[in-house]
């Protein structure tokens, strides 16, 4: 078994020498570095298939019969491909020593933080801001996306491993390198369901209507960016069926049914717009078809329609719309597709002014989202809102002082009474 193991080790050396070897400057960076991580990870589930007593000779003869050729021949996305294969096999097969369950692949920082001085943070509180509880933290890390489970009992969020020159991983510097982490309420550490990979975005997770998958984003197939179901049950992960025109899909979320999630038009240079389609992608079509504003300034975010949210019974969802300069909540039916925008009356300003992204409570009476309008209220105006979904019935959720709030607040799954409690993201600053 030792020798096997060893075997793997070189071989795993040999993949390695040979992907630095290829052409050091050329734009393929990302890929190799992709490669390298998966051949690393290979490493280390056939160590832990070794500690369970099995063989992982059949895992060293397609590394060396399959994919170092494929490598050697310079096919390093058909390579990548295999790999893929290999680590879902070792995934779905390795056994803890003692026949436990699966052991899975941990960030390297599991271990729960609830410290208040702590950078980035992840609160819940009811409703009118009561009975708030800090329930993570991390010094470095922003954590965001922070979903709950049906059954109430655990909530899935991406994290961010690629520190700016401030020291601080966060979601604006970009999704290279992400992880979705699954933590259960009231534990004491937080498990992996996807990456980080250097180069590999990992993101935008949520819980399936049923409760048993987790739907997400993911690039690596090495064919841009594609959707994801993570069981719960098996631990495994297959991608979406998706229309094959599509490829840069982000932001995915189910209900009743239906899938929504942004994508480009099929054809031509249109803004990103939302796509809804059956849970077996059949009868995808686009929905929202956005104008571009004339004039507007130039932005990281491009104009257009982003993380679309459905309503409970599957008949409207919200829109993150960058409309040129600003960003707007906007409702939309989803068999007529008429919209209506919520932040436009109240607040036109184009610059500095923002509200999204707007989740539903669980009985489809509320949304929850972030609001920014600067120009206006000043940095004391931002905050977590509450609304109807006709725009009316506005109301602040208090949270604490210096804290910043990121834009994806969520509703628990509990309906929207006095005793509804509510989930979001914040990151110090002493300016709000």
């Amino acid at each position: 078994m030792k020798t096997k193991i060893l075997l793997l080790c070189l071989f795993a050396a040999a993949f390695l020498g040979d992907i630095r070897a290829q052409s050091p400057g050329d734009p393929a960076q990302a890929m190799r570095q992709r490669i390298m991580a998966k051949v690393a990870s290979v490493q280390q589930g056939v160590q832990a298939w070794a500690a369970s007593g099995r063989d992982p000779s059949a895992i060293v003869k397609t590394m060396q019969g399959t994919i170092k050729p494929l490598l050697d021949s310079g096919k390093a996305v058909e390579a990548e491909a295999e790999l893929d294969r290999v680590l879902e096999q070792l995934k779905q097969d390795v056994k803890a020593p003692g026949g436990g369950p699966a052991a899975p692949i941990r960030s390297l920082d599991n271990k729960v933080r609830t410290d208040p001085a702590d950078r980035f943070s992840v609160w819940v509180s009811k409703v009118d801001g009561g009975a708030r509880q800090l329930i993570l933290s991390h010094p470095q890390r922003q954590m965001t996306h922070t979903r709950v489970s049906p059954d109430l009992k655990s909530i899935v969020f991406t994290t961010y491993h690629d520190p700016g020159s401030d020291g601080f991983a966060k979601e604006g510097r970009g999704y290279a390198n992400t992880e979705i982490c699954l933590f259960k309420l009231g534990g004491t550490e937080t498990k992996t369901i996807a990456g980080p990979v250097p180069g590999e975005v990992n993101a935008n997770a949520s819980f399936s209507s049923d409760g048993k998958r987790i739907i997400f984003v993911s690039t690596r197939s090495g064919k841009g960016a594609c959707l994801y179901w993570y069981d719960l049950t098996t631990g495994s992960t297959t991608q979406v069926p998706t229309p094959p025109s599509l490829h840069r899909m982000s932001d995915p979320h189910e209900a009743a049914g239906k899938i929504v999630f942004p994508a480009h038009p099929e054809q031509g240079s249109g803004l990103q717009g939302i796509w809804m389609m059956n849970l077996d992608g059949s009868q995808a079509r686009q929905m929202t078809f956005p104008k571009e504003s004339a004039g507007a300034p130039v932005e990281m975010l491009s104009q257009g329609d982003y993380d679309p949210r459905l309503s409970p019974d599957g008949s409207r969802f919200s829109v993150f719309r960058n409309v040129g300069g600003a960003f707007h909540v906007v409702v939309a039916d989803a068999a007529s597709g008429k919209e209506t925008d919520l932040t436009q009356p109240l607040f036109p300003e184009r610059q500095q002014t923002a509200e999204g992204v707007a989740a539903w409570s669980s009985d489809g009476k509320l949304l929850i989202f972030r609001h920014i309008a600067l120009p206006r209220e000043g940095p004391l105006g931002v905050g977590i809102y509450v609304m109807k979904p006709d725009g009316t019935g506005r109301q602040r959720i208090p949270i604490s002082k210096g804290e910043f709030p990121h834009v994806q607040p969520e509703f628990f799954p509990e309906g929207s009474g006095p005793e509804a409690r509510v989930i979001y993201q914040t990151e110090k600053n002493a300016n709000f």
